[in-house]
């Protein structure tokens, strides 16, 4: 494997999986001042004050915030009952699922998932994993025909942006990296049919039946052991809820949406 194809599959390994959690907080902006030069000194007092400047009236005293309970949603809960069959909802363009995150390390961070393009049959995904005001994101053109069978998934073209910037991966390598660019798509596998059910509760809502999975998704020389939960009335990728069983890491569902989607990968 060449230097480059090592660095990108330890890039992608430390993006998705092994991110440290969260970043740790920005330093508290310092006043900024004139380095290297001598300070300047301080004007002379006038001999007689200026008179004082008439006080602007005092404001209007600040509406009080409102209680959790009154404060806008933008993700409804919502009862989902259990589903008549294993069959994942269709992929559909714009169509989103996001995720509450906490890390191994007890860092927490906001993932989102988006589908906000296509090309014939192949589709843009969008992942962003948002720590602190401080966003990673990938975009990448996929297949995702067959989501029954991971080796079905491709990945034809991938994006990375970072504090670094926009890095467009060559395409010869991403053809040559598959097998290290494929467990990008484990989560949307779907082979339920022979899985158990249960409920499960999340901040999105309650989900009745949920399909219940063992997976070992291997990625950057690591096994990830992750019991995942599915339901197909949560759009793009059926996921509910993730544990993993190997590192500590949790996804739970906070909002989804099977419309309204858009790319968000060229915004600050």
């Amino acid at each position: 494997m060449s230097p480059r194809a090592l660095l990108l599959a330890a890039l992608l390994a430390a993006l998705l999986w092994s991110l440290p959690s969260g970043c740790s907080d920005p330093a508290e902006e310092q006043p900024r001042g004139e380095i290297g030069l001598e300070p300047r000194a301080a004007a002379p007092e006038p001999a007689t004050p200026a008179p004082a400047a008439p006080r602007p009236p005092a404001p209007e005293p600040a509406a009080p915030e409102p209680a959790a309970a009154e404060r806008p949603r933008t993700d409804e809960a919502i009862e989902a009952p259990a589903p008549a069959h294993a069959i994942p909802a269709p992929l559909g363009l714009g169509q989103w699922a996001r995720y509450g995150v906490t890390w191994s390390d007890g860092g927490r961070s906001t993932m989102e998932y988006r589908l906000v393009g296509r090309e014939g049959s192949r589709h843009w995904l969008e992942i962003d994993d948002t720590r602190r005001a401080q966003r990673r994101s990938f975009r990448m053109l996929v297949s995702l025909e067959d989501r029954s069978r991971i080796e079905s998934l491709e990945i034809h073209a991938l994006m990375i942006r970072g504090p670094d910037g926009i890095q467009t991966i060559p395409p010869r390598l991403v053809r040559a990296q598959q097998e290290a660019l494929r467990p990008f798509l484990a989560v949307l596998v779907a082979d339920w049919e022979t899985l158990e059910q249960e409920d499960q509760q999340v901040p999105a809502g309650r989900f009745q039946g949920c399909f219940r999975a063992e997976r070992e998704i291997a990625f950057g020389g690591h096994t990830q052991r992750a019991r995942i939960w599915y339901h197909p009335a949560v759009p793009l990728t059926g996921m509910v809820r993730f544990e993993g069983r190997t590192n500590g890491q949790q996804m739970e569902l906070i909002g989804f949406g099977a419309e309204g989607a858009t790319s968000r990968f060229t915004s600050p």
